[in-house]
């Protein structure tokens, strides 16, 4: 793979320690990055020059959470409504309407809108991983895949808030997320990585948990795992375990620095404690709370030590809008405008998230020896002006950027969207096999508009 140069560039390396470089430059050597710096850069016939004056060089965002089939099949259905009930509508349908290739083309849809819009790295956490897996490596996207382990008898269960565990399902789940890793981990020129899951605290036993803990330490390997989705499930965690769910899990040796806490919405302040304790992630997607009118206390979390991630979930995949969400809705529930101010929120989406994903030691920021993740932002828009020596162009980008301000993405150093277009797949075909999938589906289900 050739050495490409990215000069002339507003290089934002996002690592913590750098300030930003308004006349940085990237090299770009295979697929790592082997230098950066500001001012004259590097010289060399064997070099491709990629001029990015009047753009911004970032690390590729990291979404720390995705379900990015169902994205593909629900946006414009699932919306405007409270998450019990969105979960008992979407439900069934995944349970009786969807099949693999169904799966495979919605996953392709999503992947693709978040490359396009600077994602390069993200953390899918789901049923059906095969198309789901065989969908990312087609689009070139980075992704953590997380199969689902649950011993719960029925999804629906899980929806009204029974809880009747099958150990023969924990058997089976667990056989199947270890050959998922077996698959995958490591695929696609170690752009897939493979973590275990638990859909939620309240689809297993915690027998299961204890299981899959036991079975992420053989496989040297992380696990993420939705937890006090609403006030509900604060109380439907104490009636399966007597106690707390976070202290329960942290009880049960589930926790530790390798496991991401999806939503974490509803916490007490001893499952704060358990958490902050444990050295367990937080990933938050705030724009799926703020659909379903929730917030969560994330000063208390913050304050607490607890590392953040930022996520989408579904449905809205644009991590810039995700950042500005995290913003505003931690200010509104702590009346406090600086509780997350931009550069830490960026941090969430980059290097914070890449921490949720077990790979901050690969990506998530602009260091040389890190894999070559990266994007550039188009600057020359008014949205972005004025942007001299007197601003601030962290604030500028994360209160204004969005996915559509795009014009390239690397991945692994290979050029996936140029000119703001993928270069891996035909866009078109991609959305109309898509839409085509979504109508059967709807239509099967019996809920065609």
């Amino acid at each position: 793979m050739e050495r490409k140069l990215i000069a002339g560039a507003l290089v934002i390396p996002s690592d913590g320690r750098t300030p930003p470089m308004r006349n940085g430059w990237v090299l770009v050597d295979g697929g790592r990055i082997a230098a950066l710096g500001d001012g004259a850069p590097p010289e060399g016939d064997d070099l491709h020059r990629i001029d990015a004056s009047s753009m911004a060089v970032l690390p590729g965002l990291v979404d720390a959470h995705t379900h990015l089939g169902p994205t593909g099949l629900f946006r414009g259905f699932a919306e405007d409504l409270t998450h019990e009930a969105f979960l008992g509508l979407v439900s069934p349908i995944l349970d009786h309407a969807v099949d693999t290739d169904d799966m495979h083309a919605a996953a392709r849809l999503g992947a693709l809108e978040c490359l396009k819009g600077g994602t390069t790295a993200t953390s899918e956490l789901g049923l059906a991983m095969e198309p789901v897996a065989r969908a990312i490596e087609e689009v070139g996207l980075r992704c953590a895949l997380g199969p689902d382990i649950s011993d719960i008898t029925s999804l629906s269960d899980y929806v009204t808030g029974g809880a009747s565990f099958d150990a023969a399902l924990g058997e089976r789940a667990l056989a199947a997320a270890s050959d998922v890793f077996d698959r995958w981990h490591g695929a696609a020129n170690g752009r897939l990585t493979v973590r275990l899951a638990n859909f939620s605290a309240l689809t297993c036993s915690p027998e299961l948990l204890r299981r899959t803990r036991a079975l992420a330490d053989e496989k040297h390997t992380g696990i993420d795992i939705h937890v006090l989705t609403s006030p509900d499930a604060v109380e439907r965690g104490r009636a399966l375990f007597g106690k707390d769910t976070m202290v329960a899990l942290a009880e049960l040796g589930y926790l530790g620095p390798d496991v991401s806490l999806v939503h974490l919405l509803h916490p007490t302040a001893a499952d704060i404690a358990a958490v902050a304790a444990s050295g367990a992630v937080m990933v938050q997607c705030p724009m799926a709370y703020a659909k379903a009118g929730q917030v969560s206390p994330l000063k208390s979390i913050r304050d607490a030590g607890v590392p953040i991630a930022v996520g989408s979930d579904w449905l809205t995949m644009d991590m810039w809008q995700q950042m500005r969400c995290a913003m505003m809705l931690a200010r509104i529930e702590a009346g406090d405008s600086p509780v997350v101010d931009a550069r830490t929120v960026l941090e969430m989406a980059t290097i914070g998230a890449a921490r949720a994903l077990g790979l901050e030691s690969e990506i998530g920021s602009l260091e040389p020896g890190k894999k070559a993740d990266l994007i550039l932002v188009d600057l020359d828009q008014p949205h972005f002006a004025p942007l001299g020596a007197a601003w601030d162009p962290v604030k500028t980008l994360v209160h204004n950027a969005t996915g559509r301000d795009i014009r390239m993405v690397m991945v692994d150093g290979r050029i996936v969207v140029s000119d703001g277009r993928a270069t891996t797949v035909d866009e078109a075909e991609v959305i109309a096999t898509a839409t085509r999938h979504g109508e059967a589906v709807m239509a099967r289900a019996g809920a065609a508009q």
